[in-house]
């Protein structure tokens, strides 16, 4: 019995330890309200790149670890480029902000956003996620 109760108390840290995002979906995330900023990842369904970067990067248990306590992790999975669109978020142009590429980060605080394409290594993401947390709130 003490080792059933064991075995139950241990299991919700198991995702943590094995450096598991708990994503969740991008209208979720703005229904919050939250004053974490939101980590949006834009990957495409077949696309080997965004698949490394959930193998390599986003399974370090330090990059999970950090998404999960100082964002709001949101995936977004397309079959096509182009189709992650913002309508919240502005471009330079003023038109909906709209992913070209993946994979994507969109990092956004309240209505402001910084964007990146391409693989990251482990390094790479945290030094972004930092930088992100460490700007002063405007």
């Amino acid at each position: 019995m003490k080792k059933f109760l064991t075995i139950l108390l241990f299991i919700p840290f198991l995702g943590f330890a094995k450096g598991e995002i708990d994503w969740m979906d991008y209208d979720d995330a703005r229904a919050l309200n939250s004053e974490k900023p939101i980590f949006v990842f834009g990957e495409m369904k077949f696309c080997s790149t965004c698949q490394a970067m959930k193998e390599e990067v986003f399974s370090q248990p330090e990059i999970a670890s950090l998404l999960n306590e100082s964002f709001i992790p949101v995936k977004n999975t397309s079959f096509i480029t182009g189709n992650h669109k913002f309508k919240d978020l502005k471009n330079k142009e003023g038109k909906p902000l709209k992913i070209v590429g993946s994979p994507a980060y969109v990092m956004i605080t309240g209505d402001e956003y910084k964007l990146a394409y391409g693989y990251k290594s482990p390094e790479e993401m945290k030094k972004m996620l930092e930088f992100v947390l460490s700007e002063p709130k405007s």
